[in-house]
């Protein structure tokens, strides 16, 4: 399993050396991430706005992750695209814990130490690490798109081309 490395991932997906096995452990061990992150979720907020705008950076989130998953599946091809949870798991796996370490940790770090340090009520404080959220995963997700994008399209064979060829390897 890739836990970083997003371009061996990638040449591993267009030459077909991950199969659905491997998929279905970058499957789980994101159901893993998600059962774990859902211990997070804003169940004793004591500000009433503040509580409503968790819910609904919840449910904008569960939208972002169908129209994410949307659009990457749109970069892979679409209908016609091949293998797309076999390359799409895999990849948001390796994106997700990229982002985990660039943006998401860093960025929840400082808004928390730059809240406090202000005198902000830790109520507001959440409600801005909840927007920075949404903006890491828009951003996260489109990064999978990209990848996906540039999967399907170094597996898809140019007449005459050998694979390694195309791939810019050989």
């Amino acid at each position: 399993m890739y836990f970083w490395d997003i371009e061996h991932l990638k040449e591993d997906l267009v030459f077909g050396r991950h199969d659905e096995s491997m998929a279905i452990r970058y499957f789980f061990a994101m159901l893993t991430v998600e059962f774990l992150l859902s211990f997070f979720q804003p169940f004793r907020i004591s500000s009433p706005t503040t509580r409503l705008s968790a819910y609904l950076t919840t449910v904008i989130g569960a939208l972002l992750y169908l129209v994410g998953a949307y659009l990457a599946f749109r970069r892979n091809g679409g209908w016609s695209g091949q293998y797309f949870f076999t390359r799409f798991f895999p990849v948001l796996w390796v994106v997700f814990i990229r982002f985990a370490g660039i943006f998401f940790v860093p960025v929840s770090l400082g808004v928390w130490i730059i809240g406090l340090a202000r005198g902000i009520h830790p109520d507001d404080i959440r409600q801005l690490g909840y927007l920075a959220a949404l903006v890491g995963f828009m951003l996260m997700y489109w990064r999978i798109g990209e990848h996906m994008r540039d999967i399907a399209r170094a597996a898809t064979p140019n007449p005459g081309v050998h694979p390694t060829a195309q791939s810019g390897r050989g």
